[in-house]
């Protein structure tokens, strides 16, 4: 086993970065790293957005190329932490009035705890899931 850190990044190819990155800068408060345009890969031009979570170490990057795939692909989603269940609706009311579109919600048991979570699709069609993970907060007491 190698030790690791976390996850370094997820990319997400999009069709319109400006629309993207507002989408999850409003979404989710996220804050601009930074904004590379030039050559990226065998590309010749091609533009990078990368946003963090204000205090984490974690990278969302998106990416606008000309010519490659956009949408989910093999993806099949990425989740989002949410502090507590009461921050859901909100979270979905929000995603929907930025673009988004609520695909699923619903809850499950899991040890004796109800996780209330949402599926959510982004304007590119990639999904992303908004759960507060009870369960593993309450196995970390």
């Amino acid at each position: 086993m190698i030790p690791i850190r976390g996850l370094a990044h997820i990319n997400l190819n999009v069709r319109d970065i400006e629309r993207s990155t507002s989408f999850y800068r409003e979404m989710f408060g996220l804050e601009l790293l930074h904004d590379y345009e030039g050559p990226m890969g065998n590309h010749p031009w091609g533009r990078q957005v990368a946003l963090s979570t204000p205090g984490a170490a974690d990278i969302l990057a998106l990416s606008q190329v000309p010519g490659e795939p956009i949408g989910p692909g093999g993806c099949n989603h990425f989740g989002f932490i949410l502090v507590t269940d009461d921050d859901l609706e909100q979270a979905i009311a929000d995603a929907e009035r930025l673009g988004g579109r609520l695909v699923r919600r619903d809850s499950v048991e899991v040890d004796s705890l109800v996780e209330r979570f949402a599926y959510i699709e982004d304007p590119d069609g990639y999904i992303f899931e908004l759960n507060a993970q009870r369960v593993l907060l309450a196995r970390k007491r």
